[in-house]
């Protein structure tokens, strides 16, 4: 199966991490990497969402119901799926953020030797 765009944007992304990336990640607030993740890969994350939203709110059932609305009323139903796909897009971010803060609170955790020795070892 191919990636989705998401997981295509995040391999692009660490293909991508400069030393500098890298070592603001490790010297970084508690949602650094999640900061630099959604930087690079939120738009590829919400464009693979939208599409779904965007079938969701114009099936077959609500097309011409949805066109009369529209004439009527001026409310745009791709704006509305889009305003959709951009907040699950950052409620998706703010749940990695949570989890990277809760990771960097306490890095052994994670029971990846690694990752403790790196977060640690940069001066916490």
């Amino acid at each position: 199966m191919p990636p989705t765009a998401p997981r295509r944007s995040c391999s692009i992304l660490i293909r991508g991490l400069t030393l500098a990336d890298a070592v603001a990640v490790l010297r970084g607030g508690p949602t650094a990497a999640t900061d630099l993740l959604a930087q690079s890969a939120r738009g590829a994350v919400i464009e693979a969402m939208f599409p779904e939203f965007s079938s969701g709110l114009r099936s077959d059932a609500t097309e011409i119901l949805s066109a009369i609305v529209s004439a009527q009323t001026g409310i745009d139903y791709t704006a509305i799926a889009r305003s959709a796909a951009d907040q699950a897009g950052n409620a998706i971010f703010r749940a990695i953020g949570r989890e990277e803060a809760a990771i960097r609170a306490d890095p052994r955790r994670t029971g990846d030797p690694v990752l403790t020795a790196l977060l640690l070892g940069t001066g916490r």
